[in-house]
């Protein structure tokens, strides 16, 4: 059930990703919200969620042995640095996920485009 996917994630010890192309994944999203350390291929957007959270998590989506180096170091981590982890993966995906926030980023840059537009489209006559 929808209600219970939450506590399923919870159970996991990283959630690995490392599709070719993506935007940011929503399960890396959902990951990082419940303090899961997350494995990303290195896609633009993967910067984006992760650089100032868990920079060395982004591997070589292609690269099997940088996938198992980066997943066995996190599941190698002492406990407090993996908690600690954690809560700055959770912190990192409520700012990145908060939907009024983007909303509301995002009608600002709608306006600003609208704005430039108008002042350089040519008058009709």
């Amino acid at each position: 059930a929808h209600e219970e996917f939450v506590d399923y994630l919870r159970l996991a010890d990283v959630v690995v990703s490392v599709p070719r192309t993506d935007a940011f994944p929503v399960t890396v999203l959902e990951a990082m919200a419940c303090g899961v350390p997350v494995v990303v291929s290195d896609v633009p957007s993967a910067h984006e969620g992760l650089d100032a959270v868990d920079p060395e998590a982004i591997v070589d989506g292609d690269d099997p042995a940088a996938i198992a180096r980066a997943v066995r170091a996190r599941l190698c981590m002492p406990s407090e640095q993996r908690l600690a982890l954690g809560e700055r993966m959770r912190a990192a995906a409520l700012e990145r996920g908060d939907t009024t926030r983007n909303l509301l980023e995002m009608e600002r840059i709608y306006r600003e485009l609208s704005a430039l537009r108008r002042a350089t489209k040519p008058a009709r006559s």
